[in-house]
């Protein structure tokens, strides 16, 4: 993927902040209810997180197209000299660990 799971968590979360605000925008300008705006961005929050969720596991189940016995998280490359260095963290450490 070329990038790590804490920036994709990241993206994740700054995306999710703008399309709600977006949708209680909407929902603010084209009703002038406050009250219904906020009562959209908690439906909005709890709703997609939810089917998220649904989503993720129900695609957990399905084999087709995985790669079986790939690392999850990309190899980085060291600043000084390019080579490949060992993934750093507690992930990195429970993974090693037996």
């Amino acid at each position: 993927m070329g990038e790590t799971r804490s920036r994709s968590f990241l993206k994740a979360v700054s995306w999710r902040v703008i399309a709600t605000l977006t949708g209680t925008g909407l929902v603010l300008l084209f009703t002038g209810d406050t009250g219904l705006a906020e009562k959209f961005l908690v439906a909005d929050i709890l709703l997609k997180l939810l089917f998220y969720y649904m989503h993720e596991r129900g695609w957990a189940m399905v084999t087709w197209g995985k790669i079986v016995g790939s690392s999850p998280e990309p190899r980085r490359q060291s600043v000084s000299t390019g080579a490949p260095s060992a993934p750093r963290g507690v992930w990195a450490q429970r993974a090693r660990s037996p």
